[in-house]
């Protein structure tokens, strides 16, 4: 794990989201990225914030940039049709 990762800092949670189904879905998050233009990290982000079945979301910011993308995420999201595509992953 590339050092403080949150994985090498909470070594624990890596069997939790460590699977081959959650590896799949980065790759299709990294797929979409590629089409779309939009940053997976926004893409992720952007669909917590908007998932209705989401009540609250915790940032977990450990610098300024990584709060603005999370704003800039509520305020400017995708297109709606790209969520869907999104929820059809799992």
């Amino acid at each position: 794990m590339p050092k403080g990762t949150r994985f090498d800092l909470i070594p624990g949670h890596k069997d939790i989201y460590f699977s081959e189904a959650n590896f799949a879905i980065v790759d299709k998050l990294q797929a979409l990225a590629v089409e779309t233009g939009i940053p997976a990290v926004r893409l992720a982000m952007g669909w917590v914030l908007h998932n209705s079945k989401v009540d609250c979301v915790l940032v977990g910011a450990r610098n300024s940039s990584q709060i603005e993308n999370a704003i800039n995420c509520w305020r400017d999201p995708a297109p709606d049709e790209i969520y869907a595509r999104m929820d059809e992953w799992r």
